[in-house]
């Protein structure tokens, strides 16, 4: 196999129309390991996570969030199928529909809900699926791993760094967030094979390199927010 250095995005997510709940929101963005309550509906909008609470979020599971979600296990989703499948969930789940349960029930239905947000925000984020999938597969890898990344990758990646460090102007920073994102197709349909075809050490070194460029995208992002 052909292995790719190559990216995704998982920082800060716009939020302009709809929120997945179904209502309007006026928030404009969310930041990442936010949490952010849905502000005409009483739900608990899903995540955006970024590396590190991807991870935390992880070593947290106790279960199949694929399952939770009650989709099959495949890294290749349809981001509307998805959507949908939580949108129904979350109806059913609506506080609205339980007013007449104790509230010992109550509390069952909030962490029912809880646990279909927190799979939506996995499932729906292709750095944290792929993760997932590993850690169902018994194949883990940890935020700091780097024994499987090839060495030239590895180049690429601190070469990027030392750009991003370097900038100081949007100017700057946006070209370099562009040729990140250049690469976010190549990595995802390079999992989708990897995963579809079983293989898993495939699957562990494209996932711990997008993990790699996922966190310099996250630092281009941060920089060009303060400027």
């Amino acid at each position: 196999m052909r292995r790719h250095c190559s990216t995704t995005t998982t920082s800060a997510a716009w939020w302009n129309s709809r929120h997945p709940c179904g209502h309007r929101h006026r928030h404009g963005i969310i930041q990442s390991n936010a949490r952010v309550g849905c502000c005409l509906s009483g739900m608990t909008a899903p995540l955006t996570l970024n590396v590190r609470s991807i991870h935390r979020t992880l070593q947290r599971a106790t279960a199949d969030y694929f399952r939770t979600l009650g989709i099959d296990q495949s890294f290749t989703i349809s981001s509307s199928s998805l959507k949908s499948k939580y949108r129904h969930l979350m109806k059913d789940l609506h506080p609205d529909r339980h007013a007449d349960l104790s509230q010992e029930d109550k509390s069952q239905k909030s962490l029912e809900a809880t646990n279909v947000t927190r799979a939506y925000s996995v499932i729906n984020n292709p750095l944290s699926r792929a993760l997932h999938l590993l850690d169902l597969w018994g194949a883990s890898i940890d935020e700091s791993n780097n024994s499987i990344i090839d060495p030239k990758c590895l180049l690429r990646v601190m070469e990027m760094r030392e750009a991003v460090e370097q900038a100081s102007t949007d100017e700057q920073l946006k070209p370099l967030l562009q040729s990140c994102q250049s690469k976010q197709k190549e990595v995802i349909d390079a999992l989708t094979i990897a995963f579809r075809e079983k293989k898993v050490e495939d699957a562990k070194y494209l996932t711990a390199s997008l993990q790699y460029w996922s966190k310099i995208e996250e630092r281009i992002r941060d920089k060009i927010s303060s400027i």
